[in-house]
């Protein structure tokens, strides 16, 4: 797995995206002040669902957890407190709608 980085984060390539980051690495960059795990499964699971990312599309598991959902998963009845990988346009689209949404708060 070849791993690059910029000024603000890992990215690497893996075997179901071309590249990708660990979502808690972007949930850090976005809520500094938020470092709780609770705070990241309910952030994560909450876009997911409303956006309607796609596992194996956008998402999957980190590897090196051991974990591995069913083919038939569905995001209704996930709720991700693990660390995931997810594709740089899931990246883009969370960065995006997450600095929306808290500027206009």
């Amino acid at each position: 797995m070849a791993m690059y980085q910029n000024e603000l984060m890992h990215i690497y390539a893996s075997r179901h995206f071309t590249y990708a980051l660990n979502a808690k690495a972007l949930h850090h960059f976005l809520f500094p002040l938020e470092q709780t795990d609770e705070h990241f499964a309910d952030w994560i699971t909450d876009r997911i669902r409303h956006y309607g990312f796609e596992w194996q599309l956008d998402f999957v598991p980190l590897e090196a957890k051991g974990i591995e959902l069913e083919d038939d998963a569905t995001n209704d009845c996930l709720q991700f407190e693990q660390d995931l990988s997810i594709s740089l346009n899931m990246a883009k689209e969370l960065a995006i709608t997450t600095h929306y949404s808290e500027s206009k708060e």
